[in-house]
């Protein structure tokens, strides 16, 4: 069925005179396709090439931030010149191998990423908010939790390729995602359970646990030094950031997803795809705020040699190593 209704839908395009097929739009939606392609695949890999060059992955909230950028990497990379090229070809040339295969990797790596932000909000409170600066996350346990991140969004975005719902065109055809107009209750289900699981849980995971852990900040601010409690603030307000950066281009996709399955339905095939573009912008903006932090770090003064392992916002390992070469 999944083959017809994709033949359905490139032949209702074909037919419909809607004037978001005006040769203008398409020119105007592959170049905005291409930048994202371009900024999202540069700055994302800048991103990881200045986060290890810098070793912050010894800092292990960060570890969640990379995973975001290999994640965004991937979508611009492998994910992004399949949507531009068939903009540019002004048709959708999907077939259903290729609308399965774009459909599953923006599906995966988009949940995967607001999943591991749910997670980075409730271990940097646990670990960063109730102010036990002095120990490390285990590696075996941050493992897990980002594994589990993966797992949990991979079983979502298999789904539709095994029957449970579908990956379709949508918007000007020139993309994938699954099928949000389905009238079928079982892929009904699908769509339901997944923006409850996908979008609500982890957001009001992420609303409650940052304002916890602001909370918490303030609170004991008058116990740390200023320049502990300005790195503590800084690595909190960029997590913060990123978070509201990424829900905001999700959130309109996420309504318009919500309207088609009340029965809300857009006609212009370009409003439709307004949402996408915003979605799939993420991209760009989160690689573009980590790496103004990292900027700005650099620009943060020499730690002193009276400040304690918890203000050197290090380990305690290695803040005892470093102890130990200047003695």
């Amino acid at each position: 069925q999944t083959p017809n209704k994709i033949v359905s839908i490139q032949e209702s395009q074909i037919n419909s005179t809607d004037s978001s097929h005006n040769p203008l739009v398409f020119i105007t939606v592959t170049i905005v396709f291409t930048l994202i392609t371009i900024f999202g695949v540069g700055l994302n890999v800048a991103a990881l090439f200045c986060a290890f060059y810098r070793k912050c992955y010894r800092h292990w909230p960060n570890i969640f931030l990379i995973a975001v950028h290999v994640s965004s990497l991937t979508i611009a990379a492998c994910a992004h010149p399949l949507m531009t090229m068939s903009s540019f070809l002004k048709m959708a040339n999907f077939s259903l191998l290729g609308c399965e295969v774009y459909g599953f990797l923006v599906t995966f790596f988009g949940l995967t990423e607001i999943n591991l932000f749910a997670a980075a909000s409730v271990s940097y409170y646990f670990y960063v908010g109730k102010m036990e600066y002095g120990t490390t996350m285990p590696k075996w346990r941050l493992t897990i939790i980002v594994c589990s991140c993966y797992v949990v969004a991979l079983g979502w975005a298999i789904g539709p390729l095994v029957g449970w719902n579908a990956y379709v065109p949508e918007g000007l055809l020139s993309a994938c995602c699954v099928d949000w107009t389905t009238e079928n209750p079982i892929s009904q289900a699908y769509i339901v359970l997944m923006l409850i699981i996908e979008f609500i849980f982890p957001v009001t995971i992420i609303i409650v646990f940052h304002t916890k852990l602001f909370v918490k900040l303030r609170q004991h601010r008058q116990r740390l030094s200023t320049r502990s409690r300005t790195d503590k603030s800084r690595s909190a307000y960029i997590l913060l950031l990123m978070t509201v950066s990424f829900l905001v281009s999700w959130s309109p996709y996420a309504v318009m997803s919500f309207m088609n399955i009340l029965g809300i339905k857009r006609q212009n095939q370009l409003l439709n795809t307004i949402p996408a573009l915003m979605a799939k912008s993420t991209t760009v903006w989160d690689p573009l705020i980590f790496l103004m932090r990292m900027s700005d770090g650099r620009k943060k003064p020499k730690r002193q040699h009276n400040e304690s392992p918890e203000d050197q916002n290090l380990p305690v390992e290695e803040s005892s190593q470093s102890l130990t070469k200047e003695k």
